[in-house]
């Protein structure tokens, strides 16, 4: 599927699972150190970060594809204790209507990315250095997924992306841990040959 759509289908996907999570679970566990507002927020940066880094041109790619983003981050346990900071203070920014807000954040960025010509492919600065917009987007479709699951997982609701989507999710979780040297087990464990015992791995390659 095109980095754009994929993207855009999966902020849909998230906004409207958002909208569905009941208003008494947003103070309940969300995930790790976040409540479900801090977890929300995190996921929401999916989509911020796409509106910020389009004013934030870089001169060159220094960072190839997703893999290495996720490689930078694996590598970079620095960066643990901020982005647990941007998830509270994300969630916080969400307001009282988290629901519409998280909406409006996937209007916003649905309206960024159309001002960008389908021809164009602008590098962008991220975290992990400068990378084409169509190798960062998979970046971010990848966090909406893996938190609009967990975020139905600690709602106990339901939450459907487009199956695609959810195809390029697991080859780019499957791509990082056999470059972080966990292949072998990970084949293990998807073939019903042992069990994922490092999920750690995952965990260190989540961030914004």
């Amino acid at each position: 599927m095109d980095p754009r759509r994929s993207f855009l289908d999966t902020t849909d996907a998230v906004a409207e699972l958002v909208s569905r999570v009941p208003a008494d679970a947003l103070a309940g566990p969300g995930l790790g150190v976040w409540d479900m507002r801090g977890l929300i927020g995190h996921t929401s940066r999916a989509m911020s970060t796409v509106i910020t880094y389009l004013k934030m041109p870089a001169t060159s790619v220094t960072c190839p594809d997703a893999r290495s983003y996720y490689v930078w981050v694996a590598d970079s346990p620095q960066q643990d204790e901020k982005i647990a900071a941007r998830g509270v203070e994300a969630g916080q920014s969400l307001g009282d209507d988290i629901p519409a807000a998280f909406a409006g954040l996937a209007r916003q960025v649905r309206g960024v990315l159309d001002k960008v010509p389908a021809n164009v492919d602008p590098v962008v600065s991220t975290l992990a250095g400068g990378m084409l917009l169509s190798t960062y987007l998979p970046t971010r479709t990848f966090e909406l997924i893996v938190h609009g699951y967990d975020i139905a997982r600690a709602a106990g609701i339901e939450f459907a992306p487009h199956p695609e989507a959810v195809t390029e999710t697991v080859s780019l979780a499957s791509r990082i841990a056999v470059e972080l040297g966990h292949g072998p087990e990970l084949v293990g464990a998807l073939t019903g040959r042992g069990r994922w015992s490092d999920t750690s791995v995952f965990t260190r390659a989540d961030s914004h």
